[in-house]
């Protein structure tokens, strides 16, 4: 068996349709715990990634306008889905080409049980795919039960409220995830129920 190391490797690039203003690129790993890498992008959508380590990471960008969204990743002459960039076999010398979607979409709702609207639940968003788990959205509701979740891709979503103090007990509440799809600039206004 032969194996080979893969060196940390720089990673250059740009934003298409830029606004001017400065920004962050965010690279967190998935998988496992590990370092983020975190890129300032020039007022002309330049970016500089150093220190890169072979992982498979999502990308981000902080701060974009509401109706944004990171549309496409090309790194090299391969698109990557989701906002994931697989790099765990190396990227040194390739470019990454990040498009951004002009029409995000967004969900917005009123979390309630028995008794009325449910302040300070959390709602889970989690798009369909691979990687579901890792990608997934959590937002409090307010004292209200009013939520909101801008700058989505369209797509394919699960969506379900959990209560405040059980973030990470989402497992056990598959069964009452609800299916729904959204397309370029939709504004879904859902009640959701509060399980427990």
């Amino acid at each position: 068996i032969e194996l080979a190391i893969v060196p940390p490797f720089e990673i250059t690039g740009s934003v298409d349709g830029w606004s001017g203003h400065p920004g962050k690129l965010r690279l967190r790993p998935l998988g496992r715990p590990a370092k983020e890498i975190v890129a300032d992008i020039a007022e002309n959508g330049a970016f500089r990634l150093a220190q890169v380590q072979p992982e498979l990471y999502h990308a981000s960008i902080a701060k974009l306008p509401e109706t944004a969204y990171l549309k496409r990743l090309r790194l090299g002459t391969t698109d990557n889905s989701q906002g994931v960039l697989d790099m765990r076999a190396g990227a040194s010398g390739q470019t990454l080409g990040i498009e951004l979607g002009a029409s995000a979409a967004r969900i917005a709702g009123t979390v309630s049980d028995g008794n009325g609207p449910v302040s300070h639940a959390l709602v889970a968003l989690f798009p369909e795919g691979p990687h579901a788990d890792e990608l997934r959205i959590l937002t409090r509701c307010g004292v209200d039960g009013t939520y909101s979740i801008h700058g989505l891709p369209p797509g394919k979503y699960a969506i379900l409220a959990l209560p405040q103090n059980e973030p990470e007990a989402v497992a056990r509440y598959d069964a009452n995830v609800e299916k729904i799809e959204l397309s370029q600039g939709d504004a879904l206004l859902k009640k959701s129920e509060e399980h427990t």
